[in-house]
């Protein structure tokens, strides 16, 4: 049981560094604001959701269950919430200030829905 829970904490961090280095990637390559707005909220969010549930299943499992290993699992689930709760909040101010100064390609643009607005 303790080798498959290692094993799955593995797949999990090492799922997490890929989605986090896909991100960086598409940071670097992708052209306009809200192409790297996506690039940079949604895979990396995932990618360190991925990698802390590793790290929680890893201390769950080898953990002696005193007060620092509970103080860990609150961390690393407070750090969860925390990047659940700011990513969208932060892409959506990005996004909103990219549309205000001009920063984005309309060419790119499918559905304008804030078009009246400008």
């Amino acid at each position: 049981m303790i080798l498959l829970a290692d094993i799955l904490a593995i797949a999990f961090i090492v799922g997490g560094a890929l989605l986090c280095l896909a991100a960086a990637v598409g940071l670097a390559r992708f052209r306009d604001t809200i192409s790297r707005m996506h690039a940079s909220s949604k895979p990396q969010t995932l990618g360190l959701m991925l990698t802390l549930s590793g790290a929680l299943i890893h201390v769950l499992v080898h953990g002696t269950w005193d007060a620092t290993t509970l103080g860990d699992l609150g961390l690393l689930t407070l750090i969860i919430c925390f990047a659940l709760g700011t990513s969208p909040i932060i892409g959506n101010r990005v996004g909103h200030e990219a549309f205000k100064e001009g920063l984005i390609d309309e060419a790119n643009i499918a559905r304008d829905d804030s078009a009246g607005q400008r």
